[in-house]
């Protein structure tokens, strides 16, 4: 296969799978450098192949192909998204954490404006406001799991 894979390594058996399907083609020399960073080019050329590979044999695709590029798929998002929030601060959860706090924080300063009024009117704006980002927070959320669902239920 490749030269700088090794038969032991724990993703060998799917880097070979890829590649007797011509999904993965490695680099001139006969090497894969699976440690180097993957661009948007070579995820893109890679999307392409396996697309191309299913479209040009339906026959040779089976229910265990499927099941091992939605699993692959499944782990490389989670790994996407750990990396994002860990390198990057506004990072989707990290920006919505950051949301929750800021409404958060708009919800207390009306609290404290109806405790320092004590105006029914600002007691309802408050209660609607609040009301408003739980809703908005639970669509975001069946957002998200309907997203999940999509991409884990073929």
């Amino acid at each position: 296969m490749f030269t700088d894979v090794p038969v032991d390594h724990w993703a060998y058996e799917d880097i070979q799978y890829l590649s007797d399907r011509g999904i993965i083609t490695g680099v001139p020399g006969g090497q894969y450098r699976g440690d180097q960073a993957l661009d948007r080019y070579s995820a893109a050329a890679l999307i392409a192949r396996a697309m191309r590979y299913i479209q040009n044999s339906p026959a040779s695709v089976t229910t265990d192909d499927l099941t091992r590029l939605n699993n692959l798929i499944i782990g490389l998002s989670d790994e996407v998204a750990a990396l994002r929030s860990t390198s990057d601060p506004t990072a989707d959860g990290s920006r919505l954490e950051i949301r929750v706090s800021q409404n958060e924080a708009a919800i207390s300063a009306l609290q404290d404006q109806i405790d320092a009024s004590g105006s029914s009117d600002t007691a309802q704006l408050a209660s609607r406001v609040r009301n408003n980002f739980i809703l908005s927070l639970t669509a975001l959320m069946m957002g998200v799991i309907a997203v999940a669902l999509a991409v884990i239920w073929p």
